[in-house]
């Protein structure tokens, strides 16, 4: 694991350090670790020719969100409009142009490892209930299950 932007978090302290990390190479390990609590869809942002139906096909992505139940993206800024979430990336894209896509947890993963897993999922589960906070949600069951409610 490239610990570079890791070095600096502090577990489930949501701070400067954090925001740096799942901003700059660590999305993609907060965004599973948000689906894997919440079952919420995991949402790549991709070149516009890898979405196909709704969904991220193959090839690389920008960034990694979750899709809140309100239909808006969650990432570590808390809840954005796809289309202006997307439009950031547009000069990133391959064609000029951005898209979001529904993909899979396997997905993820394996961008994740592909891309050096900079932040590790464990760590990226500490922030959790605080990118949660942010949206407006609210505890899991008493079991721990990570039923989150809107």
């Amino acid at each position: 694991m490239n610990d570079d932007i890791a070095d600096g978090l502090t577990a489930g302290v949501l701070d400067g350090a954090a925001e740096r990390a799942f901003t700059f190479g660590g999305c993609d390990a907060l965004a599973i670790a948000l689906h894997d609590a919440t079952g919420w869809p995991l949402v790549a942002i991709t070149d516009h020719h890898n979405v196909h139906g709704g969904r991220a096909g193959g090839g690389s992505a920008m960034h990694w969100t979750v899709m809140h139940p309100s239909g808006r993206l969650l990432d570590v800024d808390g809840l954005h409009d796809p289309a202006e979430l997307v439009e950031r990336y547009d000069g990133y894209a391959d064609d000029g142009q951005a898209a979001w896509g529904i993909s899979s947890r396997a997905d993820a993963e394996e961008w994740w490892n592909e891309a050096g897993r900079k932040v590790s999922i464990g760590m990226a589960a500490t922030f959790v209930d605080a990118v949660l906070g942010r949206a407006g949600a609210t505890g899991g069951d008493d079991k721990g299950n990570g039923k989150w409610r809107c």
